[in-house]
């Protein structure tokens, strides 16, 4: 098994402001971004390893989805968008 100092040599894990930064990049999106988009629209720069592995935080956390063409939408339960969707919604019994 490797240890970190390796592991490190191959990969940049993300800090907290990296997660956050990439959060309220899609949270603020106003439409459903792809990968290469959202990663082009960050104000800071980031690897892009780096911003892949947040995603796969994101995306094993329940945080984001993909739809068929790729593009990641926000489903996590504070999502103004999602409220608004079920407001406009026909309440099932």
């Amino acid at each position: 098994m490797q240890n970190k100092k390796e592991l490190s040599k191959y990969m940049h894990l993300s800090n907290l402001k990296t997660l956050l930064m990439i959060e309220g990049a899609i949270k603020e999106s106003n439409d459903a971004p792809r990968k290469i988009e959202l990663w082009k629209s960050l104000p800071e720069q980031v690897m892009y390893s780096t911003f892949r592995a947040a995603l796969d935080y994101l995306k094993a956390s329940n945080k984001i989805s993909y739809d068929k063409r790729g593009h990641i939408v926000w489903i996590a339960v504070d999502s103004k968008k999602l409220e608004e969707f079920f407001k406009c919604t026909v309440p099932l019994r």
